[in-house]
Formats: C-alpha cells, sequence, structure tokens
C-alpha cells in the first residue's frame, strides 16, 4: 500500500509539474514576444501547446492558439496568421464554454487581424463574439487586450468617443487583474497617445508619450519595437504641430529600431509599412517631394503586399502618394491615384463620407494646380458637403478644405465669397486646434492675398503683418527686415508669405505712389537674400532646390520692377544697377551652389578635415543616390542609406554652421557679384553682356560693357514668336523671317546702340531659353533663307545660365587637372549592336528604345575627323560603354558625345544618354543609359562638353533655375562650358558643322567664334533646303568662352614682332647715320 501511495504521489508530482512547465512554457512565451525573440517565443509556445492539447485543457489551449498566431503575425504576411487563427478556431472552438477567457483570447486576435487590414464589418463580428463570451464578473488579460484590440479600431475609423470609451474599460480592468503589469501598461499607453492623437490633443498625447518612454526604458531594451512605436508617436504629434525636424528624427528613430529587429519580411510588415507611410509624409510636408515619392512609393508595394489593391487600407497611401506626383507636376499620374482610391472607398464603404470628402480634396488641389478653378471649386464642394454629411464640419482636413475652397474663389476673382469663408476658417481652426500654428499662418497669408487680388491693399498688409507676428511671436513688427525674418523658420511657406508680402507693397506703392513702400520692399529683399544664404544647406534635395529656386526668382522680381520705379523717379542709376544685382540672384541657384562648392574645395586643398569630411559626404549622397535610381530591386536599403546620408550631411552643415565656420558662408553665398568684378571676369575682350529678367509684367533687358551699363523695359509680348522658331523647320521663309525680325525688334534692337564690339553674352529667363539668338533677322527685305540677314552674320553669340556662376567659374584653377587631349565617344548604334543585344537573356526585360536608335554614321565621321585634328582618346561602337564614360571622363579637357539622348520634360533627371549597351548581363553602374541624376553626381575636370544628340539643351524650363536640361547637368557636374542642341538637329549637316568647329578650335579662336565660323562656312555653301536654321542653327555654346588652344597664332605674333624690330633698326640705324654726316 505504501508503494501504491508513492507511485501516486509520484505520478501527481510529475503531472503537476508538467502543468507547471506549460503554464511557464505559455508565460515564457509571451515574455519573448514582447521583448521582439521570435523565435523563442515560437519554441516554448509549440511545447505549451502539445501539452494543452495532449491533456484536453481546451481553454488553456484556445489561449495557447491565440498567442501562436500573434507569433505568426509577427514573422509572416497577415493571410498566414488569418490562417492560423481559422485552424485554430476549427480545433478548439467548439470545445469551450460560452463564457471563456480562451474564447475571448482568440476572438480578439481574429477581429484585430481584420480590423488592421481595414475590415471593419468582418472584425466587429469577431469583436462581438469575443463581448459575448468575457465574463466581466471574473477580470482577466485577455479581456484587458480585447478592449485595448476595440479601442485600436474605433481609433483607425477616427471614431475618437468610442474609442476613449474603450481605453477606460482597458485600463480599468487592468487595474483589477494586474495594477503591477507595466508591461501592459505601456501598450495600453502606446494606443492612448494614438488615441489623443487622432482627436487632436497634442498636449496630452506628449504628456502620455513621456510617460509611456519611461516604462519602455525600464522594462525594455533599447531597441525593442516597443520603443518604435512610442518614437513614432512623438513623430506624428511633432508632425501635427509643424516640428517637422523633430519628427523626422523621431521616425528616422523607429526605423532604425526596427530595422534592428527585423525578423520579417520587410515587404510583408506593417510596423514598416506605417514607418514607410509616415516618412514620406514627413518629407512631403518638409517639401522634399522626390524623397516623399520614393518612400510612399515603398508603402505603396508593402501596403499592397498586406492589404491586396482593392482595400481600405490602399486608400490614405494611394491618397497621398498622388499627392506628391501632383507636388511634382506629374498630375496625370497623381489623378490615377486619386481615382483609384476613389473607386476603392466607392465600391468598399460608400457609407464612409469622410474619407470621400478626403479624397476629393485632393481632386480639388491637382485641378487648383492645373488652373482649372471651375473643377476645383466642384471637388471642393463636394468634399465639403461629404465633410457636412460625416457630422466633421470642424475637423482639421474639413476646415483645410473650406480653405482650399476660398483660394480658387480668389483665383477665380470671386474675392467677397473667398474672404467670408477665408474668415469664418481661421476662427474655427483657431478655437478648434489652439496648438497648431503652421495652418493658422497660412490662413492669414491667404486673406492677405484675397484682400491684395481684391485691390484692398491696406487690409492686406495688415493680415500679412498679423501673420508674420504670429509666426514671430512678436508683438510689434521691427522696422528692420532682417530682425523679423531670422526669427522665421526656414520653409517654403515663409517664402511664399514674403512673396506676398513684397507684391502688397508694391501694389500699395500703385495705389499711393508713395516711394516708402519701395524701399521698404527692396529693403526685404536684401534680407531675405542673408535668409537664403543662411538657410538653403537644409534643402536636402536637387528637386527641392530647383522649386526654391522657382519662388526665389519670384520674389528677386519685385525688387527688379521697385528698382526701375526708383531709378525713373529718383533719376538714380544706382537702383538699375541693383535690378541686375537682383535679377542675378534670380537664377541658377542649384550651379551657384555647385560652383562655390569648387572654389571652396579648391581654396582649402585636400589637407582640410572639414573639407575632407564634407566632400566624402557629398560623395557617398552622390554614389547612393545614383545606385538608388538605378536599382530595379531592393531599392529599400539603399533608400535608407541614402537618407540617412543626406541627413547626416545636414546635421553636419548645421554644426560648421553653429560653430562659425569660415568656409560655411562662402559655400552656400547666393548674393550677386558687383558690376566691377563681372565687368573684369567676363568682359575682358570688349564683349557686351546682354541679360533678361522677366517680371509678372515687363521683360527687361541689362546690357553691360566694359564702360556703361543700360537698362530697357518693355511690355511682353514675344512669346507666340519664340515658340514659332522653336521649329524653324515647318515654317516658310517669310513666316520665319516675320517672327525672326519681330523678336529683334523687341530683344535686340532697344539696346544695340549700346554694343561696343561684335561679341554679344547673352543670359536668357523664361521662354527665351528656348531661342538661338543667332537666326534672329535684322530687317525683312529677303525672303529666301539663304538671303535672310541673320544676327550669326553680325555677331559672335554665347550664352550663360548665370553671370554669377560664370564668375565664379572663372576663378576656379583648371590646369594639371585633365590631360590635354579629348575624350571622344560614337556609339553608332549599328544593326549587329543591335541584333547582339537582342539575343542576350538581357533583354527580356531589356531596353526596347535602344532597338529603334537610328544608326549614326555621320556622328562616328565627325568623332573620325576630330580624333585626326587633334590628341584624343576615342571609343566607338561596342566600346561605347557608358562605364567606358564614367572612368575616364573626369581626366580629359573636352568631352565630346556624339549619339542620342532622350528628354523627359516631366522628370528632367530621368533625361538620359545613349550609349552602347554590355556584352552580358547590364548592371546599374553599366545599363548603356547615362541618365541627368548620374551626371549632376560627377565631378567633371573638362574645360568643354559638347553634347551633339538631339535637345540636349532642351527641356523644361524651371523659373530661376532656366533648362534643366542635359547641358545643365554637366555645368553642374564642373564643366564651364558646353555645345548643346536646341531641338531634333539633322546628324550629317551638324557633324559638318560640329568638324568644322574643331578646326576653328584648334586654331587658337574662342567657342563661340569657331562654333560661328563652322556654321557660316555651311551657311555659304549650301543653298536651297539646307539654308533653313533647322539645319545649321541647331547648336549653341553656353558658358565660359575661352579659346582652348593658342593655334598658329604665336607665328603672327613672332613675325609681328621681327618686322617692328627691323623697322625700329633701320630707322634708328639712318638717323645715327644723319648725326654723322
Amino acid at each position: 500500500m505504501k508503494n501504491l501511495l508513492l507511485i501516486f504521489f509520484s505520478i501527481f508530482c510529475c503531472a503537476a509539474s508538467s502543468a507547471q512547465t506549460a503554464t511557464g512554457d505559455y508565460a515564457k512565451a509571451r515574455k519573448a514576444l514582447q521583448h521582439n525573440k521570435i523565435d523563442s517565443s515560437a519554441w516554448y509556445i509549440n511545447n505549451a501547446r502539445q501539452y494543452f492539447t495532449s491533456t484536453n485543457n481546451y481553454d488553456s489551449l484556445a489561449l495557447t492558439l491565440a498567442l501562436e498566431t500573434q507569433i505568426t503575425w509577427e514573422k509572416d504576411p497577415v493571410a498566414k496568421a488569418i490562417a492560423k487563427a481559422d485552424s485554430a478556431m476549427r480545433v478548439v472552438m467548439h470545445r469551450l464554454p460560452a463564457k471563456s477567457a480562451g474564447r475571448v483570447a482568440l476572438n480578439s486576435i481574429k477581429g484585430s487581424l481584420y480590423s488592421g487590414r481595414y475590415l471593419f464589418d468582418s472584425a466587429a463580428i469577431f469583436y462581438n463574439n469575443a463581448l459575448k463570451a468575457a465574463d466581466t464578473l471574473h477580470s482577466h488579460l485577455p479581456l484587458v487586450i480585447l478592449y485595448m484590440n476595440l479601442c485600436r479600431m474605433e481609433m483607425l475609423k477616427e471614431n475618437t468617443a468610442k474609442a476613449d470609451v474603450y481605453y477606460n474599460k482597458a485600463y480599468r480592468t487592468l487595474q483589477a487583474v494586474d495594477p503591477a503589469d507595466e508591461i501592459t501598461l505601456a501598450d495600453l499607453l502606446i494606443t492612448r497617445t494614438q488615441c489623443f492623437i487622432v482627436g487632436g490633443n497634442y498636449n496630452a498625447a506628449l504628456q502620455t508619450a513621456a510617460q509611456t518612454e519611461q516604462l519602455l526604458k525600464k522594462n525594455y531594451a533599447p531597441d525593442n519595437p516597443k520603443l518604435a512605436k512610442n518614437y513614432g508617436n512623438l513623430s506624428s504629434v511633432c508632425y501635427y504641430l509643424s516640428r517637422y525636424e523633430e519628427a523626422l528624427m523621431y521616425r528616422q528613430k523607429a526605423l532604425g529600431v526596427y530595422l534592428q529587429n527585423n525578423t520579417a519580411d520587410i515587404d510583408n510588415n506593417s510596423s514598416f509599412y506605417v514607418t514607410y507611410y509616415n516618412m514620406g509624409q514627413l518629407y512631403y510636408y518638409l517639401n522634399e517631394h522626390s524623397l516623399a515619392s520614393n518612400y510612399l512609393n515603398k508603402a505603396l508595394h508593402i501596403g499592397t503586399n498586406i492589404y491586396g489593391k482593392q482595400n481600405l487600407g490602399m486608400v490614405n497611401v494611394l491618397v497621398q502618394f498622388g499627392s506628391t506626383q501632383q507636388k511634382l507636376k506629374q498630375f496625370s499620374q497623381a489623378k490615377t491615384y486619386f481615382e483609384e482610391a476613389y473607386r476603392i472607398q466607392k465600391t468598399l464603404n460608400p457609407g464612409d463620407y469622410w474619407t470621400l470628402a478626403y479624397i476629393e480634396s485632393f481632386y480639388g488641389d491637382v485641378f487648383t494646380d492645373e488652373k482649372k478653378y471651375d473643377s476645383a471649386i466642384y471637388y471642393y464642394n463636394t468634399s465639403v458637403n461629404n465633410y457636412d454629411k460625416a457630422d466633421e464640419a470642424l475637423s482639421y482636413y474639413a476646415l483645410y478644405t473650406r480653405a482650399s475652397l476660398a483660394s480658387a474663389y480668389t483665383a477665380s476673382g470671386k474675392t467677397s465669397m473667398a474672404l467670408y469663408i477665408q474668415k469664418d476658417v481661421l476662427v474655427k481652426f483657431r478655437k478648434q486646434f489652439p496648438l497648431l500654428r503652421q495652418p493658422v499662418v497660412e490662413f492669414f497669408n491667404d486673406i492677405a492675398e484675397t484682400y491684395l487680388e481684391a485691390g484692398n491693399a491696406d487690409s492686406a498688409k495688415l493680415y500679412a503683418d498679423s501673420c508674420i507676428l504670429f509666426q514671430a511671436a512678436l508683438k510689434s513688427l521691427p522696422a528692420e527686415p532682417s530682425a523679423w525674418l531670422s526669427k522665421l523658420p526656414f520653409s517654403f511657406k515663409v517664402s511664399e508669405l514674403v512673396r506676398t508680402r513684397l507684391s502688397i507693397l508694391y501694389e500699395m506703392y500703385q495705389q499711393s505712389k508713395r516711394q516708402k513702400y519701395l524701399i521698404e520692399l527692396l529693403a526685404i529683399a536684401d534680407a531675405y537674400s542673408a535668409y537664403i544664404s543662411a538657410n538653403v544647406y537644409k534643402l536636402r534635395t536637387q528637386h527641392s532646390l530647383a522649386e526654391q529656386s522657382e519662388i526665389n526668382k519670384t520674389i528677386f522680381s519685385k525688387g527688379i520692377d521697385a528698382c526701375w520705379q526708383l531709378a525713373e523717379e529718383k533719376n538714380d542709376h544706382r537702383y538699375l544697377e541693383k535690378a541686375f544685382l537682383l535679377s542675378e540672384q534670380g537664377k541658377a541657384l542649384l550651379l551657384r551652389l555647385s560652383s562655390n562648392n569648387f572654389m571652396v574645395d579648391d581654396a582649402m586643398g585636400e589637407n582640410d578635415p572639414v573639407i575632407n569630411r564634407d566632400i566624402l559626404l557629398r560623395k557617398q549622397i552622390s554614389s547612393l543616390n545614383e545606385q538608388h535610381l538605378n536599382a530595379e530591386t531592393g531599392t529599400d536599403s539603399l533608400l535608407r542609406l541614402l537618407t540617412n546620408a543626406i541627413e547626416t550631411y545636414r546635421a553636419f552643415q548645421d554644426s560648421l554652421k553653429k560653430n562659425g565656420n569660415p568656409y560655411f558662408n562662402k559655400r552656400y553665398a547666393v548674393n550677386a557679384f558687383p558690376l566691377s568684378e563681372i565687368r573684369n571676369e567676363l568682359l575682358k575682350e570688349q564683349a557686351t553682356l546682354i541679360e533678361y529678367a522677366l517680371t509678372d509684367n515687363y521683360l527687361y533687358t541689362f546690357a553691360l560693357t566694359q564702360d556703361s551699363f543700360y537698362v530697357k523695359r518693355a511690355d511682353i509680348n514675344y512669346s507666340s514668336a519664340v515658340k514659332a522658331l522653336q521649329n524653324p523647320q515647318a515654317l516658310s521663309a517669310q513666316a520665319f523671317r516675320d517672327s525672326a525680325y519681330r523678336l529683334y525688334s523687341s530683344l535686340i534692337k532697344p539696346v544695340e546702340a549700346y554694343f561696343t564690339s561684335t561679341k554679344l553674352i547673352i543670359i536668357p529667363d523664361a521662354d527665351l531659353y528656348y531661342l538661338n539668338f543667332e537666326t534672329l533677322v535684322t530687317d525683312t527685305t529677303d525672303k529666301n533663307f539663304g538671303s535672310l540677314h541673320y544676327l550669326i552674320h553680325k555677331y559672335t553669340i554665347s550664352y550663360l545660365l548665370s553671370a554669377n556662376v560664370a564668375v565664379q567659374l572663372k576663378k576656379y584653377d583648371r590646369r594639371d587637372k585633365t590631360k590635354d587631349k579629348a575624350l571622344l565617344f560614337a556609339p553608332v548604334f549599328t544593326d549587329a549592336m543591335k541584333q547582339l543585344y537582342k539575343k542576350q537573356a538581357a533583354f527580356v526585360q531589356g531596353d526596347s528604345s535602344y532597338l529603334h536608335l537610328f544608326r549614326q554614321p555621320f556622328a562616328l565621321q565627325a568623332a573620325q575627323n576630330i580624333y585626326r585634328l587633334m590628341s584624343a582618346d576615342m571609343y566607338t561602337e561596342h566600346q561605347a560603354l557608358e562605364s567606358a564614360f564614367k572612368q575616364s571622363s573626369s581626366q580629359y579637357k573636352i568631352l565630346h558625345l556624339g549619339t542620342h539622348a532622350q528628354i523627359n520634360d516631366m522628370d528632367p533627371l530621368q533625361s538620359r544618354l545613349f550609349f552602347a549597351k554590355p556584352v552580358g548581363a547590364a548592371t546599374a553602374a553599366d545599363d548603356g543609359n547615362l541618365y541627368a541624376y548620374e551626371i549632376y553626381s560627377m565631378q567633371l575636370k573638362a574645360e568643354l562638353a559638347v553634347l551633339t544628340a538631339c535637345e540636349t539643351g532642351a527641356g523644361a524650363v524651371h523659373t530661376g533655375e532656366g533648362v534643366m536640361s542635359l547641358a545643365h547637368s554637366f555645368m553642374f557636374a564642373g564643366c564651364p562650358s558646353v555645345i548643346m542642341s536646341l531641338w531634333k538637329i539633322d546628324e550629317k549637316t551638324n557633324a559638318q558643322i560640329i568638324t568644322g568647329f574643331y578646326q576653328y578650335l584648334k586654331k587658337g579662336y574662342s567657342k563661340s567664334e569657331a562654333l560661328r565660323k563652322a556654321k557660316i562656312d555651311f551657311i555659304e555653301n549650301n543653298t536651297g533646303e539646307l539654308s533653313n536654321p533647322f539645319y545649321w542653327a541647331g547648336l549653341c555654346m553656353i558658358g565660359d568662352d575661352a579659346s582652348l588652344y593658342s593655334g598658329n597664332n604665336w607665328w603672327y605674333w613672332l613675325a609681328g614682332a621681327g618686322i617692328v624690330f627691323i623697322l625700329l633698326w633701320y630707322v634708328l640705324k639712318k638717323k645715327n647715320y644723319q648725326v654723322l654726316q
């Protein structure tokens, strides 16, 4: 009997021990999951599941299966987690009592899976089942989690009142179950913070996030994903408070934590989806739309994997990505994404009026940008009505939509209606969202612009001043503009604010004729120049710099108009000189900063650690940017590395500024050089510089010589003629002559009397970038192309994008930095090359456009002629690889590319030059396409780049920056001069002209004179159809015009000196002879 008792006791102890072990395994699995040890968690939960299955402990088994589903969700796509939950329910649900913790847990996790996919109706079914299974008299942890999940779902539905109810239930239940459970409390507080954010209670959100951070740091390692969620919440609060830099910092911290703990496929991970989406949003509001587009595109990809294409979870990312495309001026693409989002919403949840209104407001935005104001007003009104139906008329986005509607009314001339709406929105927004300052600043500025449009400049000024005072937190406006401008944050919105204020001051002058308004306007323009120099380093990409350049141009244009008026009224010539300097400040911001970099790097040399770090970081950004844009897959890691490098460089520049580094100011200086320096550097050969500046209402023509300076102002009446001359092949000789003469009369004749030589340096503006001034005619006496009196017969013409940039690059010493040779590339694109490419396995996803490129035998012939003419290295046909050009281009004096080009007006950085396709698989570094963004990243030391491909000087005009063309990219990369084409040139005729150009260049002529003489030779030797400017005027020279070779001129100087010596000797000898006599 004793032995039987011992055996029974032993069995009982083993059973108890096994039960304790299983319970312990469940607890360990939960703890491991909380600490993101997914593999360990899976191992423990598997042990617990096996035990509870073998012992028929169904409630514990249900809890175990619910946790196992959660583990699956953490490491696998959501579809697998749903399948796991379905399987668990089939196994155990019919064995559970009606009221049980296991039934609560399984239904709760299933509801959470569906609500996470925005399938709220399906989620509600399981949540209701969970609530029915809950025994409210006996609280337990699954009930806490159920209430927390319900809180999250209501938050996703933007139903903050219900979310608060469920949060309070979760908190009270947790206090009843285990008030010392800080880990579950931290989860609950993370959800609470999110509820405060959705409800607009940002102070409470910040306080709760701070409390959460203390709990998380106490209970978790620094790299736990729970900290990432809290960082995400802090980022969202800062985002809504317009503290975008802080928001970005927290979002990067969150991304860093997720990356350290990545145990799941990123492309199917909801945490990465949310993080990429929010990173995209932040860059969007920082006006870095190209970076925003990259992150949102990745979020779009992950979201599609998680939710599928037809899911409500895709709506927000589709709308945000579409809005980003709109900001990049890709309007048709933007509408495509809006339409897809709208279709999903209308199909799956047509009763959600709030989301329908949200999408409709973005339709209004894109139509506003297209200046289709009637359509914009229709969509804004539809959106406002739907916000009313949703009982959300006072929500953040509803008020913003009404403000946008008012702006559309202003643009349509309905200013009374606009003002009524704008003032109402301002009052309601300040009451609803007292902590949000940036929207209030925008609303003040909108009202100021509407009053200005209505002609009420005094009221406009009152609101503009209020806008500044509110933004700068000042009680009164200082008289000195720099005193208030320096207190404003650096943003695109501030630039818009400055532009509005200058417009108001000019209108006040127009109405009163009081000069004080013009003087104040110029003082603000000067302060704004210093503001840009101090802050432009904060812009991260070429896209944002180009956009900033555009608004800078509009601001400085106001100053030009003011200078003209003051010069006339005060009879003070100095104001005209100031107008010229303001014109310069409004041109070529990207090239100016690039030239600054060349100068600073060169001045400091290789031994300065600060300069070396600066160069290293810039090279890293350039390299990563090229890799990212070239990569077809796996771009998320490159994108993260790229943005980290960008932010690191930005922080580095910030430290230089704070520490007073002497070269910081030189690197970011955008002030204009004085006229004396421009004369000394650019007009040594008695050339005349002609600069055009287009403002809202006038065209200014500045003519600068060594000894004089003149300015003419005229109405804008030439645009149609410029457009006509862009396609000379389509015109008759008489039609061409009439347009060309009209342009000559408007652009050249008014200042021609002041020219001091036949050498002209022209700096165009706006659509004048598309014009080759050589084709203008000085009279209308002839009717045939061959006998027209073109300007090329009278003047040698070269072009600049900016006198400032030209002066800067003149100072850069390029001697001994390159071989004294030319690098010649002529891919030719023979049929054999195309057939070989077509046969390659790589062509399965190949570049079909390559197969349609015309052969270029004349480009090859030109390269061969140049090769015989001067010292050069030549790459033709299969040798003319992109990789070969990249490896060798920085070593040559002249770069000659006789190839094809493809221009992308919508995205200039995607314009490309074609090279030979590599034999074998293409790589990112050698795919046969040299894109503009790759050229921008290069560091070229050549003195001349010759681009004979079609339209290498063409592209979309960016106000302030000029044409963002392939030629522009070579200048940015360091080439001070470029031969470029303005249209689709004829290969044969231009091969002849470019060969002649090199012959004259070798003889010692300047670049522009060499090109002119080659063209004149062609004109004189060709009649009939070939005398049309289409055949000879497509190429032009932009940049530094200095000669590259001394030619044989030294023989002439030597011979002349010899003759002078002989004559002097003869005269002296004869004189001595006479004295002796």
